[in-house]
């Protein structure tokens, strides 16, 4: 909701109060915040409770606080308050609750199957954009927040409710006792917290989700308000956070379909270049539509996959 829609809102703010960009986008701290401080928590509570419930509380959360945001004042410290509570309360929708019911289920084609299921963030990153930018151009950004804290509660919810599992997949009991007992095994196996901390591949991939957070996560926060400083009218600046959203959709399901078929680390390597050569691209200044769609779609391509590579490899 947020990564696709800050931008956007961070204009119109930005001209309603006159804060600085700096100071409305540097609102994301908190998210940052809440996965290092809480997300440790949440994680626990997947293992002990399961996703299901986990997913139906931040569910709530996320919606009813987006809403709260439309009830911000002219002193900053109000959206930063609402913006604080709604990321703790909303790190139970990020993909990993997902993700763990998606490897729980899946031992074959997994990469695939993490693929088609967070690529429907891709969908929300081109159809959100537009959406929040029309409620703001007729109604203002107010209510932009409402609508925007009404999609997770009429759509999401009732999906958690009446489609997530509750559980892990059967065990299939006309198998023999010991397929059985080595099927139970392989889904125990692992590594204790102490031997993944000693060993070097779980600190590799925190420095890859941290590298990947920063820098796809702050163009993508980024992206409409630079394209505005550069001619780009608000509407077109969110027509390119659509195409973001398309290419995530491909990213997503390309690396998952490479995932099943090739040395993970390698396809995470080749994904995590494009956006650096994005990245140039935009910072050459070039300022045509045809240039920066470019920019976008490259950047975008790995936007889609890390969260694929970092589940699939953990």
């Amino acid at each position: 909701l947020f990564m696709f829609t800050s931008g956007v809102f961070a204009v119109a703010l930005e001209a309603e109060f006159g804060w600085s960009r700096g100071q409305i986008l540097g609102a994301a701290l908190f998210d940052t915040l809440s996965v290092m401080v809480i997300g440790p928590m949440v994680g626990r509570l997947n293992d002990k409770i399961g996703a299901r419930p986990v997913a139906i509380v931040s569910c709530l959360g996320i919606g009813l606080l987006t809403m709260a945001l439309a009830l911000t004042t002219s002193n900053i410290w109000t959206f930063y308050a609402i913006y604080a509570a709604r990321s703790a309360l909303s790190l139970g929708t990020l993909p990993p609750t997902f993700a763990k019911v998606i490897n729980a289920w899946f031992d074959k084609k997994r990469g695939m199957a993490l693929g088609i299921a967070l690529c429907t963030t891709g969908v929300s990153g081109m159809l959100l954009p537009p959406y929040v930018q029309a409620i703001i151009g007729e109604f203002g950004w107010r209510a932009a927040y409402v609508a925007l804290g009404a999609l997770p509660l009429l759509i999401a919810l009732p999906a958690i409710l009446f489609l997530l599992p509750k559980g892990g997949p059967p065990i299939d009991t006309s198998l023999p006792a010991d397929v059985v007992a080595s099927k139970l095994a392989a889904d125990n196996e692992g590594l204790s917290v102490g031997e993944a901390l000693r060993g070097y591949r779980f600190w590799l991939m925190a420095a890859l989700a941290i590298a990947a957070g920063l820098g796809l996560g702050g163009i993508l926060s980024n992206l409409v308000p630079l394209l505005v400083d550069r001619g780009f009218t608000p509407a077109s600046a969110a027509a390119q956070l659509s195409l973001y959203g398309f290419v995530i959709i491909v990213g997503r399901l390309v690396s998952g379909w490479l995932l099943d078929r090739f040395w993970a680390p390698a396809i995470g390597c080749t994904f995590l270049i494009t956006p650096a050569i994005g990245m140039l691209l935009l910072a050459s200044g070039a300022d045509t539509v045809m240039v920066v769609s470019i920019s976008v779609v490259l950047i975008a391509l790995s936007s889609g996959a890390e969260f694929d590579l970092v589940a699939f490899l953990t």
